[in-house]
């Protein structure tokens, strides 16, 4: 039995990996590594927004695998659509523009810099809509054995970096606050926001596996969530090495995140490698676009009922993707910052609490907790008021006043129980979905 599980575990955490692993997470630890050069703590508290919270985000879901986004169950319906629906605005603004963006920039700039930005982007997404619309079985295909492609390529790259280094790395930071710097750029991957999403394909796998009780389902799943995050770890902290061995050539204000990837490449694989490579990149952002906005018009269409057809959320989202990846990676990401500063926090707290869902009775812990992050988030970034949070110098002032909201909630009697097991010990109504 435990051999059966540690091989479902692997499956999962492979897959999971997979998923998550896209050409965008290819320029955020490489850049880290150029603004960091041999100082390593913007790199971790990166790996703990992104890798670290992403395989938590897969164990949370675990907890309650009856329930579906038992993540987002106990936080109320306000904060519960708050989220879902900034998640998926976050898609339509940033993720799926910025698959366009950054293939043209790592891919296709190097090799064909005569193309222009618009006319490449307008092609881009006349293939995204088609293919949205009517996927059938090539997008299947390309994703089960691109991302695995992408990432050997990606090893290659790491290996061969070390073996022979680009370059010697600097021994200060090239930039200040690598903490706060480490922090965002996990934002911007927006990874663990994707997590309890993706558990809830696996739970179903699982269970069709016949790996039904909830323990050993959880077991499944820590262990996937562990295997995921030391595949992150190995393969971001290669690509921040070959970032940082650039570090004394080249300065954040010289060159883009995108461009940095392009001149790795380039010097290590050579104009054949970076053409192979970008190809890869190609397809891989393709795919990413097409799923993206093809689940995203999904949610919309249930959000709204199905009063709107399918194929305009698709050409939505691809007229937007036009108009965001002419702008540029760079720019994007400044756009979609905002945003990720507001939806992060509640997320995260509500991920943390989900992984004790068992232990804690109150609903109101949770809604405390993800209310008070999401107001301290704004007072933080959007108010002068916050320079005066503890840690806010460091991006989490919204960390403390959160953790004392949850506190306090717990003392407020809960009037509706949205978790079953809790609503039965307690004998009282369950408030069936989100109330």
């Amino acid at each position: 039995m435990e051999k059966g599980i540690n091989k479902q575990a692997a499956a999962v955490g492979l897959a999971f990996f997979a998923a998550l692993f896209g050409a965008g997470n290819l320029i955020f630890p490489s850049y880290m590594g150029l603004e960091s050069g041999k100082v390593l703590i913007g790199f971790v508290m990166f790996i703990i927004l992104d890798a670290v919270f992403s395989a938590l985000g897969l164990v949370a879901e675990s907890k309650r695998p009856d329930q579906k986004m038992s993540t987002l169950v106990r936080c109320g319906r306000p904060m519960f659509v708050f989220t879902t629906i900034m998640g998926q605005f976050i898609g339509f603004l940033c993720i799926v523009p910025r698959t366009c963006a950054t293939c043209f920039e790592i891919g296709i700039k190097p090799l064909f810099p005569e193309i222009p930005t618009l006319a490449f982007s307008v092609v881009f997404f006349i293939i995204t809509f088609l293919l949205a619309v009517k996927p059938g079985k090539v997008v299947d295909i390309v994703g089960k054995y691109l991302t695995p492609g992408l990432i050997v390529l990606i090893l290659i790259i790491v290996v061969k970096g070390l073996i022979t280094p680009l370059g010697q790395m600097a021994s200060e930071p090239q930039i200040d606050n690598l903490f706060a710097e480490g922090v965002i750029q996990g934002y911007q991957t927006t990874d663990a926001m994707g997590a309890p999403t993706l558990a809830i394909v696996y739970i179903v796998g699982c269970q069709a596996a016949g790996f039904k009780e909830n323990k050993v389902m959880s077991k499944i799943l820590v262990k996937a969530g562990i295997i995921a995050c030391v595949c992150m770890v190995v393969i971001y902290g290669g690509l921040f090495i070959l970032g940082a061995q650039l570090s004394q050539e080249f300065t954040p204000d010289a060159i883009t995140s995108t461009a940095l990837v392009s001149v790795i490449v380039e010097r290590l694989l050579g104009r054949i490698g970076l053409a192979i490579f970008a190809l890869v990149v190609l397809l891989a952002c393709l795919t990413t676009a097409i799923s993206s906005s093809s689940g995203g018009s999904q949610y919309w269409m249930m959000y709204t009922k199905d009063k709107v057809k399918y194929e305009f959320y698709v050409a939505a989202y691809c007229i937007v993707g036009v108009v965001m990846s002419i702008m540029g990676v760079n720019k994007i990401l400044a756009i979609a910052g905002p945003f990720l500063s507001l939806c992060f926090p509640p997320f995260l707290v509500l991920i943390v609490l989900t992984l004790f869902t068992n232990k804690i009775k109150n609903d109101n812990i949770f809604i405390a907790g993800s209310y008070g992050a999401l107001v301290f988030a704004i007072i933080q970034d959007f108010t002068p008021l916050g320079e005066m949070l503890p840690l806010s110098a460091l991006s989490l002032g919204w960390v403390i006043p959160a953790a004392i909201c949850a506190a306090v909630g717990a003392f407020i009697p809960s009037k509706v129980y949205r978790d079953p097991v809790w609503a039965e010990e307690l004998g009282v109504e369950h408030t069936k979905g989100i109330a």
